[in-house]
């Protein structure tokens, strides 16, 4: 009777354990704060683009160009990376900037 007993708390703290644990994913709040992040860095990744071909075209020194060419490099990486990553998770990723990095480009 004692061991069925234990086996029946366990089994009820098992069931209460597993209901606490939710999928945060399924959440819409949750998908919205995804989604927003989703936005910012891909607009950011543009940005960071967009900037680094301004250098490599219009930098002075090779250094400047240098870098320019480098950024343009690692953020097309990065960019292409969270584009697949978030197309497999269901979001969508934005094909223009965001209007606050479309104005630092402007300055």
């Amino acid at each position: 009777m004692k061991n069925k007993l234990i086996l029946v708390m366990m089994l009820a703290l098992s069931v209460f354990t597993f209901s606490a644990c939710s999928d945060d994913d399924d959440d819409d709040a949750m998908k919205m704060q995804n989604q927003i992040f989703v936005n910012e860095a891909a607009s950011g990744n543009m940005l960071e683009i967009q900037a680094g071909a301004m250098a490599e075209q219009k930098g002075v020194s090779q250094q400047v160009k240098d870098y320019g060419h480098h950024m343009v490099t690692d953020h097309t990486t990065a960019s292409t990376q969270l584009t697949t990553l978030a197309n497999n998770e269901g979001f969508t990723v934005p094909t223009q900037l965001l209007e606050k990095h479309q104005t630092k480009l402007m300055l």
